[in-house]
């Protein structure tokens, strides 16, 4: 907070940004002093396939507290819990609970400790090859797709529909079609 005023509180954000806001809207909200407030703890989660061999998930969460003694200079404590278990998704839901030895005021420090979590658990969840649960799958055709044997044709008119037609070795056939409306 930077000033007080009878109808309106500005504030500087982590990033250096003023804002001025309506008292009005913040006698309506929770405020959390950080000046007074302890150091803040940062939660990451990682939803961990299911399919991960419990031995490889227990390495997983002792590197992760080595990591919190190692750069005790960083955090206090590593707390490790384990929230859900998302079924629809196979997943195992791993809370990661870091708290910080800096305040909310000294924020360079604060991103710099977390960024460096961040590459750790990066770095070490490829290095043991853990999978995450339903991670994003990029799709890429650079060619025609394999079976398919003329390319989708280019609108000729208005009323042109797009199609591919499917080879199979089986004697029944596969046909896409759009429409452009």
């Amino acid at each position: 907070v930077t000033s007080i005023d009878p109808y309106t509180t500005t504030f500087r954000t982590s990033f250096g940004e003023i804002i001025t806001v309506a008292n009005y809207i913040l006698s309506q909200k929770s405020i959390l002093n950080h000046g007074r407030s302890v150091n803040p703890s940062l939660r990451c989660t990682l939803k961990l396939s299911m399919r991960t061999p419990p031995a490889e998930i227990s390495k997983l969460c002792g590197a992760l507290k080595q990591f919190g003694k190692v750069h005790k200079s960083d955090w206090t404590d590593i707390g490790l819990y384990f929230s859900a278990i998302q079924h629809d998704l196979g997943a195992l839901v791993l809370d990661i609970w870091a708290s910080s030895r800096y305040s909310y005021q000294d924020f360079n420090n604060l991103y710099s400790s977390r960024t460096q979590l961040y590459l750790f658990i990066h770095a070490y969840i490829h290095a043991a090859n853990i999978h995450f649960a339903a991670p994003m799958q990029p799709v890429e055709i650079h060619n025609y797709p394999q079976g398919f044997d003329q390319p989708p044709s280019a609108p000729s008119s208005e009323n042109h529909t797009p199609s591919l037609r499917f080879r199979s070795s089986a004697r029944t056939s596969f046909s896409a079609t759009t429409t452009n409306n």
